[in-house]
């Protein structure tokens, strides 16, 4: 989506309550959204069931990802918030997609990768290593009906 549709007071509330409903209608395990001019970026072959190619400003991790990563862990990292949301956590890494700590750095996500666990996500050096990933159960990754 175009990033100045969510420039301004209530953008960041707006761009949530998208994915909050995108997560509720899909039941949706995982979500993630960050700003085109996020430093922080790898690409590596897979998916969610092979791997994570990074830490974005926003991700909702569902009961699956609360599973390997634990809510206790997910809570004591240093996101700027996290939220209990339908059957998971929604975190952002910075106040805003655009925030300096986002567009400037990567150390804030880095950061927050090590907490949760380096090993879920894609490596820097060798993308083709094998991640840590949750197991993912049929009920709750389909919706039903």
């Amino acid at each position: 989506m175009e990033a100045s549709e969510f420039v301004g007071g209530h953008g960041v509330d707006r761009l949530k309550r998208i994915v909050c409903d995108f997560v509720s209608w899909s039941g949706a395990a995982y979500a993630t959204v960050k700003h085109s001019n996020q430093l922080h970026y790898r690409s590596s072959p897979g998916n969610p069931s092979t791997r994570l190619d990074q830490l974005n400003w926003l991700s909702f991790f569902g009961a699956p990802y609360v599973r390997l990563f634990s809510a206790e862990r997910i809570r004591g990292c240093s996101f700027y918030s996290c939220e209990q949301f339908a059957n998971g956590l929604l975190v952002t890494a910075a106040e805003h997609p655009d925030s300096p700590s986002m567009t400037e750095a990567n150390q804030t996500l880095i950061s927050l990768e090590k907490c949760l666990g380096s090993d879920a996500f894609a490596s820097d050096t060798d993308r083709d290593v094998p991640c840590a990933v949750p197991e993912f159960k049929l009920d709750e990754t389909v919706k039903h009906s």
